[in-house]
């Protein structure tokens, strides 16, 4: 396979990226495992490209991506809560971890153990990341089998994912200027090809005709590219979440501490510095709501979130027009009750408190946060 399509800003962005990671020491550990991510994205992208230009499995290319729903917002706002809520709706259809991440099946004649080949080549990838970070799992739940944002799809044309998301936020990556719209287009590709390959599936067994869902889908990283986001998907609808700064900015800088120290080691990690490159990144992310389409949009507050999750999406329904029914009401009751129990549990095990940050061990202050974010929480948070 050498094929990887006619998208020259691929190529521009992934050695921008890689300039940027050669710059900066990794330890042992982290060079291995970014070599590894980098190849899954260029064997995935091959792969996405040969399994397309196939006369048969064009068909998919017919698939229509009908009324999606996007969550997306800063960082550490609630998105992934909020996606997995919407997933949960009987009517709509999120794509789970293993299916972004290996959207071309491996084995055709034997959709099972495909599957399962699949999920486990993902879970691999995490069992690995939670071995030598433990208190990420706290910060971000990510299973095989469990809705995933659209980093792990986007991953094969613009390098977004654990590896280089320390380098990414900072200003010199210039990702505010990466043009993504051919990586949006193969986004709808692989949403097309994993709605095919379901329906075939529910062909083959018999279940008669298949019901088209409605996509889920989330990625904070959306709120950076609306323009192309939109131009992909015609008929999105983008749902933003909304917090207080002071409460998401360390969260994101203690994702980021985290990230980097799985692939750089604590020894080379800068506090303060984390804190400034996160503080700008989220700065200029929602700086990027203002090119949001207001008839394409909806927003969610992060404290009506938490504090009523089933009325907060009740409501968020209604300013979209969905219907919500009592069999998906009773699904959230079930989920929420669970969820909250085993949130308590995971914080039991990390000192009763799920996940530990403050805005002083990154260097940021009350006053700089305020003076960078004070409009944002004026117009969206309170």
């Amino acid at each position: 396979l050498n094929d990887f399509g006619t998208n020259l800003d691929h190529e521009k962005i992934f050695l921008k990226v890689f300039d940027l990671m050669n710059n900066y020491k990794q330890s042992p550990l982290g060079q291995i495992l970014s070599y590894e991510f980098f190849v899954h994205c260029f064997e995935t992208k091959l792969r996405m490209e040969h399994e397309l230009s196939d006369p048969i499995m064009k068909q998919c290319l017919q698939e229509s991506i009908k009324r999606p729903i996007f969550v997306s917002g800063m960082p550490r706002t609630g998105t992934t809560y909020l996606h997995r809520l919407l997933s949960l709706d009987p009517a709509a259809r999120a794509p789970l971890a293993f299916e972004l991440f290996e959207p071309v099946q491996r084995k055709k004649d034997d959709p099972v153990r495909d599957k399962q080949d699949r999920i486990n080549i993902f879970q691999r990838q995490m069992d690995i990341v939670h071995m030598i970070v433990p208190r990420f799992a706290a910060i971000h739940e990510a299973n095989a089998i469990l809705p995933e944002e659209c980093l792990c799809a986007l991953s094969q044309d613009v390098p977004l994912f654990f590896p280089t998301f320390p380098q990414i936020i900072k200003p010199e990556a210039g990702v505010f200027d990466w043009n993504t719209g051919q990586a949006y287009k193969n986004h709808v590709k692989t949403l097309q090809l994993l709605q095919y390959q379901e329906s075939k599936a529910q062909a083959e067994q018999g279940s008669g005709s298949p019901s088209q869902k409605r996509w889920v889908l989330k990625c904070p990283i959306h709120t950076t590219f609306l323009p192309y986001l939109y131009d992909a998907f015609p008929e999105a609808t983008v749902v933003f979440t909304h917090r207080k700064a002071e409460e998401a900015l360390p969260s994101f800088a203690s994702l980021i501490e985290t990230s980097q120290c799985m692939f750089h080691g604590s020894r080379f990690m800068q506090m303060d510095e984390i804190g400034l490159c996160c503080l700008k990144f989220m700065s200029k992310t929602v700086r990027c709501l203002d090119m949001a389409d207001t008839k394409r949009s909806a927003h969610v507050k992060y404290e009506a979130l938490t504090a009523d999750p089933i009325r907060t999406v009740k409501n968020l329904y209604r300013s979209l027009d969905l219907e919500f029914t009592s069999e998906y009401e009773s699904i959230l009751q079930r989920f929420v009750a669970k969820d909250s129990e085993e949130r308590q549990k995971l914080a039991g095990k990390q000192g009763g408190i799920l996940h530990s940050y403050s805005r002083n061990k990154f260097g940021l202050c009350a006053e700089l946060i305020k003076s960078e974010f004070s409009w944002y929480e004026q117009k969206y948070v309170y």
